[in-house]
């Protein structure tokens, strides 16, 4: 059985000092999150997002960041971004000169532990599931 991708999701760690005069800050972009097309409208997007927010976490970043095209922003903020605070404005700019038509958004992540992020994945991959391509029903062996 050839094994297919079906999304793929790329974060970039960075460590620096996020204003003038401030301590550095961990942190991560997520620079890119697609999902093959026969694959869409399936939750794995959700999916990878919900595991790079777990990675993040687990590595000790403090927030992600993402330069959302124009067209996608809602979907973003469906999944928890926002603007990102004052203090971010510098690295913010940086972000967004990478990418053409974009607004960047922030979401803080919680401490490594206390489950939520885990429970988000869960929730990810239990929605999938339910959720066959081309919308075949699964059998019970599947």
């Amino acid at each position: 059985d050839e094994a297919n991708v079906a999304g793929a999701v790329t974060l970039r760690e960075q460590q620096r000092a996020v204003n003038r005069g401030g301590a550095e800050e961990r942190y991560a972009e997520l620079l890119a999150c697609a999902v093959e097309k026969r694959h869409a409208r399936r939750g794995i997007g959700r999916l990878l997002v919900a595991w790079a927010k777990l990675h993040a976490a687990a590595e000790g970043l403090r927030f992600l960041l993402v330069s959302a095209s124009t067209d996608v922003v809602e979907y973003w903020r469906g999944l928890g971004f926002d603007h990102p605070p004052a203090r971010l404005r510098q690295v913010c700019h940086e972000l967004k000169l990478e990418f053409d038509d974009s607004e960047v958004l922030h979401l803080q992540l919680p401490s490594a532990g206390g489950g939520a992020l885990e429970a988000e994945l869960g929730e990810a991959i239990a929605r999938l599931r339910a959720r066959p391509v081309g919308g075949q029903k699964r059998s019970r062996g599947s």
